[in-house]
């Protein structure tokens, strides 16, 4: 009788320690599954776009490394909130941008004017054209400057656009158009319409 009584009371434990164990591989298993998710969501082509962004952000390549790593790491621990696999780009690019924000103003120093970014990809000959865009572009507000960025050189459509700002794709028309007619009359008129073919 006592020996039946030590069974019964070990059934218990012995069960616990199966379904705890149980419970640790299942863990395990959403973490490979999750690992697997992130590593192609953030595929060579985000990765690329999110680095070029970094660099348009951050006037040192040391801080554009470790603004990228930060958001990433951010991105995966925030794998969960994103809702559409289709717009990781544009997902992973709005967590770059609100992380940069807050470290500027913790910071509190200005952002790097257009003409301080580093050159990215411009190994061959100095385009004078390109200057004259760059010039008018810091001239811009900056919120008209960050969406003619975003659309025009980072390539985002406005429905990403929209992600990374956090507005909705018909306020993204909207600004697109002021920010495309301010940029327009910052150039001369023999300027404005080689700009405009651009536009």
């Amino acid at each position: 009788m006592p020996s039946q009584d030590r069974q019964q009371q070990d059934a218990p434990d012995q069960r616990s320690t199966t379904a705890a164990a149980g419970l640790s591989r299942s863990v395990e298993d959403v973490q490979v599954l999750r690992e697997e998710r992130f590593v192609e969501l953030i595929n060579e082509q985000v990765y690329e776009r999110a680095w070029r962004y970094c660099l348009r952000l951050c006037r040192q390549r040391e801080d554009a490394q470790d603004l990228l790593q930060e958001s990433l790491a951010q991105a995966f621990a925030k794998l969960d909130q994103l809702r559409d696999d289709v717009s990781a780009s544009a997902w992973l690019v709005s967590i770059i941008r609100r992380r940069y924000i807050r470290q500027w103003q913790r910071a509190q120093s200005r952002p790097p004017m257009l003409d301080e970014l580093p050159d990215i990809g411009t190994d061959g000959p100095v385009d004078p054209f390109a200057d004259q865009v760059r010039a008018a572009l810091a001239r811009l507000p900056k919120p008209q400057r960050e969406l003619l960025e975003l659309y025009y050189i980072e390539g985002f459509d406005m429905q990403e656009c929209g992600t990374v700002l956090g507005i909705g794709p018909r306020i993204v028309k909207q600004r697109l158009y002021r920010a495309r007619q301010a940029m327009r009359r910052q150039y001369s008129p023999q300027e404005a319409g080689n700009f405009s073919s651009l536009l």
